[in-house]
């Protein structure tokens, strides 16, 4: 049976723990590609460890270690997963105190859920690079 994200590539901010490591394991089950982010990187070894345990194939998993308030992280976050997969069509930030999911397509990101200050920063700045990356692409 076909996953009904077989071929979209998600990236699941705050994926070590908690909702985003449901949702990034969820994203894994139904066929995505998923890179997965967090500040530690034992959390997220585990987070890995479940996606493989519902079918992910270790290429189809990528992750990036690091605060996503630094820009350099940012930054690496967006190339990781283009250089690995290609594109970018989902942004899933579970990060902070609420869960923000944008869809990203050619020109705009829109946004799905709601979402703090805080959390909203490290999201709108991926969304930058993302797009100036695009062009790229």
């Amino acid at each position: 049976m076909v996953g009904r994200f077989e071929g979209k590539v998600v990236i699941v901010t705050g994926s070590s723990n908690g909702i985003g490591r449901a949702t990034a394991v969820l994203f894994a089950e139904e066929g995505a590609k998923v890179t997965i982010t967090g500040r530690d990187d034992k959390a997220l070894a585990e987070t890995r460890k479940e996606m493989q345990a519902v079918g992910a194939k270790k290429d189809d998993i990528v992750a990036v270690q690091g605060d996503l308030i630094d820009e350099v992280i940012q930054k690496k976050i967006i190339d990781a997963t283009i250089e690995q997969f290609g594109k970018i069509d989902i942004l899933v930030g579970s990060d902070d105190q609420f869960l923000f999911v944008l869809q990203a397509s050619n020109q705009t990101a829109t946004p799905m859920g709601p979402m703090s200050w805080w959390s909203g920063y490290g999201k709108v700045g991926m969304e930058q690079k993302r797009m100036l990356r695009k062009k790229n692409w």
